[in-house]
Formats: C-alpha cells, structure tokens, sequence
C-alpha cells in the first residue's frame, strides 16, 4: 500500500547506511510499509556502497536500492524531460523521479536523506491517508517543516481539523499517490516556482503543475520533520566512533 523511499549520495551514505541511523528513521514513521527502498545517486565508489546496501538487505532493514544512473535516460524520456530541463538542478532532482518511476505501491512516502521525523509520529501518516483518499484536489501530504508551525499557519489558505491547507510543495519530505506523480506532469511553469534554487528542480516543477491545477497540499499542525544538512566534516568519514556519536546526536536534538 505505501512505500518509504529515501536517497543517498557521496556526501551522506556513510551517514545513512551505517548504525542503525535508518532503522531509527524509519521507525519514527510508526508505519509498517510495504516497501522500504534506498535511491542511490552521485557516489564514486559503487561497489563499497553496494556492500553497505546488501547489510541493510540482510538485516531486512531495506527491501530494494537502485541506482539512479541505471534508470534515469528511461525515467526522463518517459516524462519527456531532458537533463537541461532541470536549468541546472538535474542532480538534486533525478533521485526523486527515478523513485516515482519505480515505486509501484499506491502510495509513496519520501524523505531527502538529510530529512527525518523529529520524533515518532503520532498521527500524520495515517490521517494525511484519510484525506487523501477522499479528495483529488490534496495532491500532497507533509508534516510541518522544522517546526515552524506558525509559518505553517501563515502559508495557509484555509485550516482541516489536523492540518493546514494551501499551495507549495517541498521535496523534503512528501506524501503522495503514486500515480499522479507517473504521469507527464513536469514541464509546466508558474511564477511562484522562481522562489526555488538551484534552477528548476523537481520541487519547482511540481509547484508549478499544482498551481496551475489549483492542486493544494495537507500539513499537519502537530507532528514536523527536521531538515538539516550533515556536516561535511573528514574525520566523521574516518573515524565510526565520532560518526556514530554525531548522527546520534543529531536526532537526540530533535
């Protein structure tokens, strides 16, 4: 029924994949999934990843992982893009098509790697669910980002019961059908996508579909994600003991 997704690339995986940093990611969501998957894109040594990748096969923590450069000529020719069509932004956005193009549950819960719950979730996933199921014109779901719940409220142009109610979209984390996200919905624009960086990323162009198709998106009023980049620091590469100590850290601050 639902399928968690997240990506790596060379300047996280280490982060990601080692420990138990994604079995605590992923039992925050309180979800069982059907499919737990790993997009890999942008690393330089293939093989060691893969290894790392196998371990969480064996342990059950992950079900699948694909490498972004093995779809994404199929994945952009199916959505009739092109690697210019990104205006610079095509690394920052290839994981999260090549994740649509292969998920294949009705739902599709996807975090970037360096987005986690701040805590186990009490209720959004499965309320954001209900409402989903309901009504066509909520094309996406997501938890209040880094706990700014009165900008939140702020964005909003009408307020549910659990979540407010209005126009954007973050690939940071969403909640999505599937299905909507398959079909050729990437090359349109509006002027409200100039706010993103970097171009035009996958978040843009999704903004920009939603808009145009007064398409609105759920986030909730109580339970929010963490978005924070990991530092990039040599020697949490080169020693476990400091890596593990940080990525712990990291989440006991949320």
């Amino acid at each position: 029924m639902i399928t968690y997704q997240t990506n790596i690339w060379e300047e996280d995986w280490r982060y990601i994949l080692k420990d138990d940093y994604l079995e605590q990611l992923i039992a925050r969501c309180n979800t069982r999934f059907s499919s737990k998957v790993i997009i890999v894109n942008n690393v330089k040594n293939r093989k060691l990843v893969e290894k790392h990748l196998n371990k969480l096969l064996y342990k059950k923590v992950i079900d699948k992982f694909y490498f972004v450069d093995d779809y994404i000529e199929e994945v952009l020719r199916l959505f009739s893009l092109t690697k210019s069509s990104f205006n610079g932004a095509y690394y920052v956005s290839s994981s999260e098509l090549v994740g649509i193009y292969l998920c294949n549950t009705e739902y599709l819960l996807y975090f970037k790697g360096d987005s986690h719950l701040y805590k186990e979730s009490s209720a959004w996933i499965e309320e954001s669910l209900q409402l989903l199921k309901k009504r066509k014109d909520i094309f996406v779901a997501n938890p209040t980002w880094n706990g700014k719940f009165e900008e939140a409220r702020q964005e909003s142009i009408a307020e549910l019961d659990r979540f407010f109610l209005g126009y954007g979209f973050s690939d940071q984390c969403f909640l999505v059908r599937t299905n909507d996200f398959k079909r050729k919905i990437y090359n349109e624009t509006h002027p409200s996508s100039q706010r993103y960086p970097r171009g035009n990323p996958f978040e843009a162009m999704i903004n920009s579909y939603m808009r145009n198709h007064e398409l609105k998106r759920i986030t909730h009023k109580h339970d929010c994600y963490v978005h924070k980049n990991f530092k990039n620091w040599i020697i949490l590469k080169l020693f476990p003991a400091l890596r593990k100590y940080y990525v712990q850290q990291r989440l006991k601050k949320h």
